[in-house]
């Protein structure tokens, strides 16, 4: 595996575990959802998001060169 794909995966792993965590302290704290926190969801999910679309496009534009 190459190095950028094994710290993508890393990096995302800990995104997930990291986002799942945030969850479920929101979750225990027994507030209601609100949009700033909706929005925060949404930035945590972009990241990852990023990087997967990044890594599928990469062999893609290696290939047509």
């Amino acid at each position: 595996m190459e190095f950028l794909v094994m710290l993508s995966a890393g990096y995302l792993a800990a995104a997930v575990g990291m986002m799942a965590m945030t969850f479920r302290e929101w979750q225990r704290s027994g507030q209601p959802m609100t949009v700033f926190s909706l929005i925060g969801i949404g930035a945590c999910l972009a990241w990852p998001l990023l990087i997967l679309a990044m890594l599928a496009w990469r062999p893609a534009v290696k290939e047509a060169a």
